[in-house]
């Protein structure tokens, strides 16, 4: 093998451009050795994600005057050659016949080559090629060159192709899909909607009966054309039972796993389905799970509304359109927690908060839960105190959202569709 006249210089460059930051241009590099000396044009036919192929074509002109060094020579001794980064293309095959051989990272800065015998018909003739590459599935979006030279012939030039990669592809989703959860989303197409929803206190399946009711009406609300996928966060949501025996020290623990959840499920949303509009819903935890992960997103053009049920961060007046027959009280998690704050008010604009009365979870500081309130929020055991039967009341109300509000959920629901419709514009 023969290593490319000049390459070790020109190719450095190419290594340092490979993967920097994305440039709009896939232009023909070209070169000229001397006057008698002919030229090659070589160019990438598109730009190509992750993955794919992409076409590398060659076109070369032999001198038509004599060369000195190189007219000796037969004029079929001559040679295509192709450098370039391993780590970010490989050599697929050629369009002329012929076969080429490949040799893997043995040339400077670690290139790869494809060197591919070619004839030649005589003085300014000309005589193109078409190179099929492929783009590694781990490369990121930028720029990559290639180093294209023809050499022991008369023609005896080289040209720098460079090569944008974008980001991969992803597929569309048509009609309406069923839910799936948070970790297969990762292999998910883009819809015109994404529903998120996120289950509550003790429930393990999908996103729970009151998300469902929300869900459903979302479901029916949006016609076919416009494309629905539904997503649960799966993680670990601890039961509200166990409040009234041991206060509120396990409901808190599960938490953050949920919202790492989803904040990771939408940062990757926004980045591969940059159209796509959300509609987020949670109940009891879940509803906090929404309420802390979403407050990145109140001004983002993706999000376009969200649904919160029994919310333990309820602050009322701040918490969006209310639908529930709470009074002016806090939730768990507002009343109890320092870093607590109420919903910025680009968040509160697209927010539907439903809390009924005396539910223990997001009524907290109503009255009647006063002189049980401390101990409530240490975490300390209930069970043997007098107001015990009074929060497993609040427990039981916190319960029956699915039963009692199913008509106030379906509300929440259609305008939570009608919103997602007006930020798509249809």
């Amino acid at each position: 093998m023969r290593k490319p006249t000049g390459a070790r210089k020109i190719i450095s460059g190419a290594l340092a451009a490979v993967l920097s930051a994305v440039l709009l241009l896939a232009f023909a590099g070209v070169a000229h050795a001397g006057p008698s000396s002919g030229t090659v044009e070589a160019r990438f036919l598109s730009s190509a994600a992750p993955g794919s192929t992409v076409q590398l074509t060659i076109s070369t002109r032999e001198p038509a005057v004599p060369n000195p060094v190189y007219e000796p020579r037969p004029l079929d001794q001559g040679y295509f050659a192709v450098s370039y980064d391993p780590a970010v293309l490989s050599f697929v095959g050629r369009q002329n016949a012929g076969s080429c051989t490949v040799t893997q990272a043995g040339y400077a800065g670690g290139l790869a080559q494809a060197e591919c015998p070619e004839s030649y018909a005589g003085r300014g003739a000309v005589k193109t090629d078409v190179f099929t590459l492929r783009v590694a599935a781990g490369a990121q979006p930028g720029t990559a060159q290639a180093y294209v030279s023809v050499e022991y012939s008369t023609v005896n030039a080289s040209a720098t192709p460079v090569l944008t990669i974008g980001r991969p592809s992803v597929p569309r989703i048509v009609g309406h899909v069923p839910p799936v959860s948070d970790t297969e989303a990762i292999g998910q197409g883009c819809a015109d909607v994404m529903f998120v929803g996120v289950r509550g206190s003790g429930q393990t399946q999908s996103w729970g009966g009151e998300v469902s009711v929300v869900a459903n009406q979302v479901d029916r609300l949006l016609p076919r054309s416009i494309s629905l996928r539904q997503v649960y966060i799966n993680y670990t949501a601890a039961s509200v039972t166990s409040i009234a025996t041991n206060g509120y020290g396990q409901y808190f623990d599960s938490i953050a796993d949920g919202q790492n959840r989803l904040t990771r499920l939408l940062t990757r949303a926004a980045t591969s389905c940059p159209d796509e509009k959300w509609i987020l819903a949670g109940y009891s935890q879940g509803a906090l799970v929404v309420n802390l992960a979403s407050r990145g997103w109140g001004g983002d053009k993706h999000l376009a509304a969200v649904n919160l049920i029994a919310d333990p961060n309820r602050f009322p007046g701040r918490d969006g359109m209310d639908f529930g027959s709470a009074g002016a009280n806090r939730g768990v998690y507002a009343a109890g927690m320092e870093i607590a704050t109420p919903l910025p008010r680009a968040l509160e604009d697209k927010t539907f908060n439903i809390c009924n009365k005396m539910d223990v979870v997001c009524d907290t500081t109503n009255r009647s839960y006063a002189p049980l309130l401390p101990l409530l929020l240490a975490g300390g055991p209930l069970g043997g105190l007098a107001g015990g039967s009074l929060v497993k009341g609040g427990v039981d109300a916190h319960l029956a959202y699915a039963r009692t509000s199913a008509h106030l959920l379906r509300a929440m629901g259609s305008h939570s569709g009608s919103d997602a419709r007006r930020a798509l514009g249809r």
